[in-house]
């Protein structure tokens, strides 16, 4: 693209529609494949579906709203079921679900683990931070088992960790995947 582009393709006499604009892998890199969520107009999804894909659990959100009220309710990105049609075969993507939640829980631990510095018992609590952070994240507060003595045992270790499952805490036995609420006055 030249440097006094205007894009307005229809004065311009560069070719750039022909370019190659790929850039060649980071050698160092891991990543593998990068799978680009494109659009040329706003407001179609781009957003949603990206960071549905980004954190675990990859839910969305669906919305139903009748005379009488809404319901709204979590469904799963099934990326397994996509990789299988594309006939892919890289396990991470055919065991989506599995993958991701490891990936979630294992970058937990460690931050929790960076959190801690030296604490005497620094992987069980990391694991307690990390199970709570997974459950959580995918809507179920529900289902996390608080075990006192270990989440107070984060008390005095930093200032993030021990807020955030504190706040978690309070709002323990608490299903988010699935609302339902009337209108006033609806009959």
């Amino acid at each position: 693209m030249p440097e006094n582009c205007t894009h307005d393709c229809s004065t311009c006499g560069e070719s750039c529609s022909e370019r190659d604009l790929r850039v060649p892998a980071n050698a160092l890199s891991s990543i593998k494949k990068v799978i680009a969520v494109v659009s040329g107009k706003g407001g179609v999804g781009k957003s949603t579906v990206t960071s549905s894909l980004a954190v675990n659990p990859n839910q969305y959100g669906l919305l139903t709203v009748s005379a009488d009220g809404c319901d709204y309710s979590t469904e799963s990105v099934d990326v397994s079921a996509w990789a299988s049609e594309q006939g892919l075969d890289d396990e991470n993507l055919l065991d989506f679900a599995a993958y991701s939640e490891g990936f979630f829980y294992d970058t937990a631990v460690a931050q929790g683990l960076d959190a801690l510095g030296g604490a005497e018992n620094a992987a069980e609590l990391a694991g307690v931070y990390a199970r709570v952070n997974t459950l959580y994240f995918a809507g179920r507060g529900d289902l996390i088992e608080w075990d006192e003595a270990l989440a107070s045992g984060w008390d005095g270790h930093g200032y993030m960790i021990p807020v955030y499952l504190g706040t978690i805490r309070s709002d323990a036995g608490t299903d988010h995947t699935h609302l339902s609420w009337s209108f006033a006055g609806a009959a």
